[in-house]
C-alpha cells in the first residue's frame, strides 16, 4: 500500500492530483482512466512545481508523501477563492422532512386532580390551590371543564403534585 498526500487548497489539490495520475497512466493503463473522472471541467493539464518529488515506498509499511522542498512562506496570506452560491435543482426531490413521533396527553380523571391535591394540602399549599381554582374561575375543582384537566395537571405539578 502507497499513501500520497496533497496539500493547498481545493484547486491546487485538483491540479496535483490530476497531474500525478497523468504521470502514473504511463505506469498503468488503469490510472489513466480515472484521471478523466477526477475533474472533468478542468480543460489543460494542471501545472505543478517541478520541484514536487515522490518520495519511493519503502519495503516497511511507512507511508509514502508528496514532498515539497523549503520554500519561502508568502509575505500574504492568500484568501480562499469565493463560492458562488449553488441554486437548488428544480428537478431534485425535496428531501424528506423528519417528523417527530408524538404520543397523546394523558386524559386525566377528576378522582387523580383530587388525589393528587391531598398531599398538597397536607403540605399547607391551601392558598395555591385556592388561587389555582380562581385561574380557573372556578369555585372548586368540581366545576373545571374536562377539557382543561390537561392544563390543571401541569399546574398542579408545579406545585409539587405527584400525577
Amino acid at each position: 500500500m502507497m499513501k500520497i498526500s496533497f496539500e493547498g487548497n481545493v484547486n491546487e489539490v485538483l491540479s496535483d492530483m490530476k497531474e500525478f495520475l497523468q504521470q502514473s497512466s504511463e505506469l498503468s493503463p488503469d490510472v489513466g482512466a480515472m484521471t478523466a473522472d477526477l475533474h472533468p471541467n478542468m480543460d489543460t493539464a494542471p501545472t505543478v512545481s517541478p520541484a514536487l518529488q515522490v518520495a519511493p515506498a519503502p519495503n516497511t509499511e511507512t507511508p509514502a508523501t508528496v514532498q515539497e522542498p523549503d520554500a519561502p512562506a508568502p509575505a500574504t496570506p492568500v484568501a480562499p477563492a469565493p463560492v458562488a452560491p449553488s441554486t437548488p435543482d428544480p428537478a431534485a426531490p425535496e428531501p424528506p422532512v423528519a417528523t417527530v413521533p408524538t404520543t397523546p396527553a394523558k386524559e386525566y380523571s377528576l378522582d387523580e386532580l383530587l388525589t393528587a391535591t391531598a398531599p398538597l394540602m397536607d403540605a399547607g399549599k391551601i392558598a395555591d390551590l385556592q388561587a389555582l381554582m380562581q385561574k380557573y374561575g372556578v369555585a372548586s375543582m368540581m366545576e373545571i371543564p374536562k377539557e382543561k384537566y390537561g392544563e390543571l395537571a401541569t399546574d398542579l405539578r408545579a406545585l409539587g403534585a405527584k400525577l
